[in-house]
């Protein structure tokens, strides 16, 4: 009978060595500072190497917490053999991005002579890396196999010249020529022969759904509820908002908050970072006396500024804890431009990606992980991992715990004014987000039905639904597992909570790391 343990040890070891690069998010820092082999052989050769791992763990007897495990193991690798039988690896624009956005998780960290020097390393693979990736989509345009235009363009023209401008910055310019090279590339050779549409279809969306312990219809049904009751919530928040006096309706709230957007949290550059930390102290402050932190330790959380070429994707993120690091610390970075971030929004910003959302809950994974030399739950945590292998396994947790404490704190009364009321848009973005990356890439929703929808239901100016349906078509149903799975982690919740435990039902859940909370 196959050992269930020595089979985990395997997986783990093989993938260690394989992505030593992406290990590094979890605090496994590869001395040499090597990058994974984009190489098509190395993909297809690692994808057979988990099929025969899905096979032998079919038989494999499995109980208790290593049920966790199990699972982890096969939904991840289920995906990547999937992946790779379609030939979706040979169209893969976005593993060209993993070693710059990598590197940059690393040089967060990198406080020593020796992780500077595996930096260095890292900086000295990526031309090499980038050759590699460009056969590998060559092939895929010999045989067929068609990237996303809208993604290549993006890439090519946004996140590329970004890169290679921040690795002048940084004194590696080999590096940077070799990025500037990989746009002209996927101009020239990708972009012609790409596709306008970036939906998976409904078949690969069941699967994937799946690999997430997800129904469609179910999810569906969940989100149109969702959005009425966010609907209800908004115009019951905007009465009471002296500044949208009037507002009766989803349409005339949208209307009057438009305007309010272009009211800053700061009204210098220069305040942008003491802004968020006084909300992080106060969100903090407050899921404590409301027992949302389950443990009394000091919160290793950073306020920091986004790096370059990082900060063109997006106005803030949160970049983990690392798993198995000796201390670790929890970063949230935001731009350093007090015009993109709305006084509004902030609030509720700091509690998704900081307490007692995504730092509290990397924080939490650390202290119950932390000591295990193989974290096999924790395989594309990083949100530029998910994104390179298109696998949001994990998100439907991470994603949908920091969704949980948005509405939970809005619940609870932490927001204010304006700030209510933004609460409930986001709630209702969030349930939008569910039928209309479902819509596109079950097929049952045009491009522009989509736009129209955000427009409409989710309240999103034209420029921002177009953004949004962007982003859904180059990471497929990853914008789903935000509500999908805060309504998960509710149902797990709600019980405790009417039983009085619920601090202790958080703390339990946390520790089971980045699982679907229907396992638990």
């Amino acid at each position: 009978m196959t050992d269930f343990a020595g089979l985990r040890a395997a997986f783990f070891d093989r993938w260690r060595d394989a992505h030593p690069d992406e290990a590094g998010t979890l605090g496994i820092v590869d001395p040499v500072g090597r990058l994974c082999d984009p190489s098509r052989e190395a993909i297809e050769d690692e994808a057979r190497a988990l099929g025969a791992m899905l096979r032998a763990l079919e038989p494999c007897p499995v109980d208790g917490e290593a049920r966790l495990d199990a699972w982890m193991i096969t939904s991840w690798a289920r995906h990547e053999v999937r992946r790779v039988a379609r030939g979706a690896h040979l169209a893969n624009v976005e593993l060209g991005l993993l070693p710059y956005h990598l590197l940059r998780h690393h040089l967060v960290h990198a406080e020593d002579e020796t992780a500077r020097a595996v930096a260095a390393s890292r900086i000295r693979a990526i031309p090499a890396f980038l050759a590699a990736h460009e056969r590998t989509l060559a092939a895929g345009i010999a045989e067929g196999v068609r990237a996303h235009a809208g993604t290549v363009q993006w890439i090519a023209e946004r996140s590329l010249p970004a890169i290679a401008r921040a690795l002048d910055d940084l004194g590696a310019p080999d590096a940077a020529r070799a990025y500037e090279a990989h746009a002209r590339f996927l101009n020239d050779r990708v972009r012609p022969s790409a596709r306008t549409s970036g939906a998976i279809g409904a078949e690969e969306t069941r699967a994937r759904l799946g690999d997430m312990a997800l129904s469609l219809e179910t999810s569906l049904a969940e989100a149109h509820v969702e959005l009425e009751r966010a609907h209800d919530g908004l115009v019951r928040a905007a009465a009471r908002v002296p500044e949208l006096d009037g507002a009766r309706d989803v349409a005339a709230v949208r209307a009057a908050m438009q305007p309010l957007y272009a009211r800053s949290i700061a009204s210098r550059d220069d305040d942008v970072i003491p802004a968020y930390e006084a909300l992080v102290t106060r969100a903090s402050a407050f899921a404590r006396a409301h027992g949302l932190v389950p443990f009394d330790d000091a919160l290793a959380v950073r306020v920091g500024v986004l790096p370059p070429a990082i900060a063109e994707a997006g106005h803030a993120q949160n970049w983990a804890a690392p798993l198995v690091a000796p201390q670790p610390r929890a970063d949230f970075l935001v731009a350093r431009d007090a015009r993109v971030h709305p006084a509004m929004a902030a609030p509720l910003l700091a509690v998704h990606e900081a307490v007692p959302g995504h730092a509290l809950q990397s924080l939490a994974f650390a202290r119950a992980h932390g000591r295990d030399p193989r974290p096999v739950r924790f395989l594309a945590i990083a949100d530029d991992v998910a994104m390179a292998r298109s696998y949001f396994g994990a998100m439907l947790s991470i994603e949908g715990w920091a969704t949980w404490v948005e509405h939970r704190m809005l619940e609870l009364g932490f927001y204010e004014g304006l700030a209510t009321v933004y609460a409930w848009n986001v709630r209702a973005i969030r349930a939008a987000r569910v039928i209309v990356d479902l819509g596109i890439h079950g097929e049952t929703m045009s491009i522009a039905e989509a736009r129209s929808f955000l427009n409409d239901r989710a309240l999103l100016p034209d420029s921002i639904a177009t953004r949004e349906v962007a982003r859904y078509q180059r990471i497929p149903l990853q914008a789903l597992t935000y509500l999908t799975g805060a309504l998960a982690i509710e149902r797990h919740l709600a019980p405790h909570r009417a039983r009085g435990d619920e601090t202790r039902a958080i703390a339990a859940l946390l520790a089971a790391g980045p699982v679907p909370p229907a396992l638990l």
